[in-house]
């Protein structure tokens, strides 16, 4: 047969190399246990105590939750940002790092613009990230939620969309600002950090 001809494989051939894989899988060690290359493992004294029980992925979630602290997870960003930034001197990172933690409160505005829309989810997840609601979004909200005029859902979009705007431009203003005082690598690394577009 020339190697170029097709090799043409029946449903079950296809099926039984399939299971072949599969046991070949099986059969092979499973990661921990020993095989004729490693030594085995010296079971524990007996004075030891035994670590404590796992706890299933949600409980441990809702630890980390409840431990989220926003204020202390800006102070590991700006650290962090200093570091790869490579500012040694405290007059440039004050200029650099209040140019960045305004850069972070807009986002967070508008973040609490995006989550509000989200109803109840949006509102606990807000929450749990420090972020304060939207008086314009709370109010279209509630004015949904009463079924108000056509007339008043307007005008009420019409602040919310006005309220988006202005924190576009300020973001904008204020990554300007930012990059007025980096280096050329400085930006690179805030544009990695999703800081400067």
């Amino acid at each position: 047969m020339p190697l170029s001809a097709p090799l043409a494989l029946s449903a079950r051939t296809i099926g039984r190399l399939a299971f072949a894989a599969f046991l070949g899988f099986l059969a092979r060690p499973a990661a921990g246990q020993n095989t004729p290359d490693t030594p085995p493992v010296a079971p524990a004294a007996a004075n030891e105590e035994a670590p404590p029980p796992r706890r299933d992925r949600s409980e441990r979630g809702e630890a980390r939750r409840a431990n989220f602290n926003p204020a202390e997870m800006q102070a590991r960003l700006l650290t962090g940002l200093r570091t790869q930034m490579e500012v040694a001197d405290d007059a440039e990172w004050q200029i650099i790092s209040e140019r960045v933690t305004r850069i972070l409160d807009l986002r967070r505005a508008e973040a609490a613009l995006n989550l509000a829309g989200l109803g109840r989810l949006g509102g606990a997840m807000a929450n749990r990230l420090g972020i304060q609601s939207s008086a314009e979004m709370d109010a279209l909200r509630s004015a949904v939620t009463d079924k108000a005029t056509d007339a008043e859902l307007k005008s009420r979009l019409e602040k919310l969309r006005e309220v988006r705007k202005q924190n576009e431009t300020n973001l904008n203003q204020a990554r300007e600002e930012l990059r007025a005082v980096l280096t050329v690598r400085q930006e690179a690394i805030a544009v990695l950090a999703g800081l400067l577009t």
